[in-house]
This record gives C-alpha cells, structure tokens and sequence, in this order.
C-alpha cells in the first residue's frame, strides 16, 4: 500500500507558517485585564518554535522562515548566550517583545564589569550574564514591548532609542541609578510609547503620551504622585498599586480621560483623586491588613460622581464586602459583576 502523506503536511507554507503561530506558548486571560501579561517564551525543546523544528525537515525550514514565531523571548532562565543569539537572530529585523530578567545583571566574579566576549581569546571564566549584554544590545532598539526585572545596566553601555517601543514595563532596584539614567536618556527618544509600568527607580518618562499607567505607589511621596498624575493628562486606563494605605495628595487631582481604574493592595480609594468618566472599576487585591469598610468603595464613587458599569473584584476585599454590592452608588449603573476568588 503506498503510503500516504497526513493531510497537514499537503498544505501550502504560508498556510502553515500561519498555523504554527496559534501553536506558540500563550497565557489565557481569566477575566479582562487593560494591563494583559503577555507571554515571553522560554526556550524549550517541548515547546514551539523548537519543538516545531524537530518534526521534520520541511517544518523546520518553514519554522525557521518565519521571523514572528521568534518575536518574543525571556532571557531569564538561559544559560547559552549562543542560543539567545540563533534566536533572536531568527527574529530579524522585525519589531521584539523581550523580557530581560537579571540578563544584565552583574556576576559574583566580574560585579560593575561590562566584558566584550569579540577581544577575549579565552571565555572560560566570564559568565553567561556579561555574555548576554553585547547580544542583546543589538537588538534591544527592536523593541515594541519591553520587560526589565531586576536588571543591572553598566553606565557606559551606550544609550539608544526606542523609536518602535510602545510597552515597557520596569522593576529595577531603587538604588540601581545607571539604569535610571540610561532608561531616562532611551526614553526621551520614545515616540511610540503609549503603555508604561514603573515599579522604580525614578526615571524620565514621556508621562502626557501614554495611555494605559500602572505605578508602583511604595517609592512616591504625595508630591511626586501628584506631579505624575496631573502630567499624564491622556491616561485612559490607570492602574495603582499600594502596600497599605492610598497617601492623600495635598490637593485634589481630577483625571478626566480615566474610564479604567485598576487598585492593588489598598481598599482605601484615595478621596483625592476624582475619576468623573470611571466606567470600569477593578479591585484586584486588598491584602490581609486592609482597614477598609463598608463606605470606602461608595464614598470613592459619589466623590468623583461616576457611573460604573463594569466592576471586577479578584479577591474580596473584606467581609462586608457583599453590602457594598447593594448601595446606590454601585447598584444604579453596574451591568457587569465579575468576581474571582481562589
């Protein structure tokens, strides 16, 4: 009996090509998020795009063509510069979404050493990390979304700019200042960016162009939350996050454009802020020691003389919660209820 090929492998390249884009790692949302995580692969022979290549030829070559199945990467858990070069040299040209993970961060050996591996005749005792650097410096201008986490940057790496960025996300060490001065001169040639998320240190950001904003509160005072918020005039979705208590601003701010507002780790609303166009409200945690009661999330709402329709709670926040559902400044125009508890 002659032997049939399997009906997929009948199909045109560019057909395939298209296929092999749904097989790629993804992480579907629970509920609906303005801030979705996106999802930066892990190289991982069990996992596509490697995977794809260990089928058979064809599937290789067709896997290996196609430059947006290597697009996005998390350098986190590599060890072999080597194959974080194939890969993003896979990518090519087109636009990247990287995750750097402590990729640049200093070695035990070599702590405030930036090492070009391309003049050392022997490589033996320098770490992955300072290999990743010169790699990754090629390509970081690609950028059209960003993740640094606990990323070291040396002060005399060169500056770029980031004329493709439109996300970046940074949590970086207060103290780590070299990445604050080099982020800061990057993002002055940023035209693109629209969705930013700042943990610390401070650095200088085109706050007025962005539209989607999640701020780590911990680091600011009232003064420079304040100086934030009435700078970032286009914020459309905004996303606050406290350890306790929301700090009270010493004048009222009124965000006009907010019709998201996403709050994580504080129930107190702060009284200070006025959200009038807040439609979406998200509470995503409250944490253990919250002081809130029954009239925080009301007194938030009347204050700002809002119409919510659409309120999301990830984890309740109090007991009393449930009686907050029933006063009238929830109930009047609330169409959609999610709740999501573990």
């Amino acid at each position: 009996m002659a032997q049939r090929n399997a009906p997929i492998t009948c199909l045109a390249s560019e057909t395939l090509s298209d296929i092999f884009r749904y097989t790629l790692p993804s992480r579907p949302p629970l509920v609906y998020s303005p801030f979705p995580a996106p999802t930066f692969p892990i190289p991982n022979s069990s996992q596509a795009p490697l995977l794809l290549c260990q089928i058979s030829s064809r599937f290789r070559e067709i896997a290996g063509a196609d430059p947006r199945l290597w697009r996005s990467l998390c350098t986190e858990k590599i060890v072999n510069p080597q194959l974080m070069e194939v890969w993003l040299k896979q990518a090519g040209d087109i636009s990247l979404s990287l995750r750097i993970a402590r990729a640049l961060g200093p070695s035990p050996q070599w702590p405030l050493v930036y090492i070009n591996p391309s003049i050392l005749p022997d490589l033996s005792y320098i770490s992955p990390i300072q290999r990743y650097l010169p790699i990754l410096l090629t390509k970081i201008s690609q950028c059209r979304q960003l993740q640094m986490v606990d990323c070291f940057i040396p002060q005399f790496v060169p500056p770029v700019s980031f004329l493709v960025l439109e996300s970046l996300s940074v949590t970086i060490q207060r103290t780590n200042l070299p990445a604050a001065r080099w982020l800061s001169h990057a993002l002055g040639g940023a035209p693109r960016l629209t969705r930013f998320h700042w943990s610390r240190p401070a650095v200088a950001v085109p706050w007025a162009q962005l539209s989607h904003l999640s701020l780590d509160v911990k680091p600011f005072g009232p003064g420079l939350l304040r100086s934030v918020l009435d700078t970032a005039t286009q914020v459309q979705h905004l996303r606050l996050h406290f350890e306790l208590a929301i700090p009270h601003l010493q004048t009222t701010s009124v965000q006009l454009s907010v019709t998201t507002f996403s709050i994580v780790g504080g129930s107190q609303l702060a009284p200070s802020i006025i959200l009038p166009n807040l439609t979406h409200l998200i509470i995503e945690w409250a944490g253990p020691t919250s002081n809130a009661d029954d009239s925080d999330l009301p007194s938030f709402l009347q204050h700002s003389q809002c119409a919510i329709t659409t309120l999301e709670v990830w984890e309740l926040p109090f007991l009393g919660f449930p009686n907050v559902l029933l006063s009238r400044q929830v109930s009047h125009s609330l169409r959609h209820l999610v709740i999501v508890s573990k």
